[in-house]
């Protein structure tokens, strides 16, 4: 056969089978049509759920940026007198408003960013306030469920094990840390650092030298991995009697120990300051 021939045969049988399927889409005009329409409000109700997610996420981050300004005011007044004190307990005041405001915007977001946040941000302003086992609460009920930005796990977990702390939980904030997240480099030393100073407090010696060599290990110039090592240094001066007693409280405490107060947004990430 001629190329000119197969060619020519090729076209032919395109064209039949163009014919044949426009014979069965003009049988099936109907089903045809109501495919076509049930697809497009299917389409356009996608778009409009997105739209609306968007716009109510947005609205939600706006809320919670302005809640974040009332909480700042409300904690650099510090007022002294009891009633004030007790209006974080009974929900009264600007600060317990605030707090109804972040628990809201959890239950609106429990896995969004920013419903997480607000949770966070719920215990740190307790934990501001001295309230530390409710702070302890809500970074809980923010751990308990199992997706995260790993930056608010993170910091989540710090604030958990800062609460602890206060409470005198020393053995479970020192696993709070070490659970922190932090990979590698100066942040996992400095998670180190912290899973020592707690060990030390409950006469762990042996588990914290570990945790201070592997904060050296990761970052030794780091501010973190410079104080590992001179606690190293004090630990091996002890006598070998008292390197199971319970740490005293001297040795350097550099971490901000009030968790931090994020500020971010829709445009933002949520390890962005």
């Amino acid at each position: 056969m001629k190329p000119s021939q197969r060619h020519e045969l090729k076209q032919d049988w395109f064209l039949a089978w163009v014919i044949r399927v426009y014979d069965q889409i003009v049988s099936h005009k109907r089903e045809v049509i109501a495919g076509v329409v049930v697809a497009s409000l299917l389409l356009l109700g996608i778009l409009w759920y997105i739209s609306h997610m968007r716009a109510a996420e947005r609205q939600a981050w706006s809320r919670l940026e302005n809640t974040s300004v009332a909480v700042e005011q409300t904690l650099r007044a510090r007022p002294e007198s009891e009633n004030a004190a007790a209006g974080v307990d009974s929900g009264g005041g600007a600060l317990g408003a605030a707090l109804r405001e972040y628990r809201a915007l959890y239950r609106e977001h429990p896995d969004l960013p920013v419903g997480q946040l607000a949770l966070l941000r719920a215990g740190d302003a307790l934990y501001a306030k001295g309230k530390w086992k409710e702070a302890a609460a809500e970074y809980r009920l923010l751990l308990s469920r199992p997706t995260y930005a790993p930056e608010i796990l993170r910091r989540a977990r710090r604030a958990l094990a800062a609460a602890e702390e206060q409470l005198g939980q020393f053995a479970e904030a020192a696993e709070q840390y070490r659970q922190a997240g932090g990979e590698t480099g100066p942040h996992l030393a400095q998670d180190l650092w912290d899973v020592g100073r707690c060990l030390e407090q409950v006469g762990r010696v042996v588990e914290a030298e570990e945790a201070y060599r592997g904060a050296v290990a990761q970052a030794p110039a780091s501010l973190f991995g410079k104080l590992a090592a001179i606690r190293l240094q004090v630990l091996a001066m002890l006598a070998p009697e008292r390197r199971e007693e319970k740490a005293e409280t001297s040795f350097p405490v550099p971490a901000e120990r009030t968790p931090e107060l994020p500020t971010v947004g829709p445009a933002k990430g949520v390890d962005d300051k």
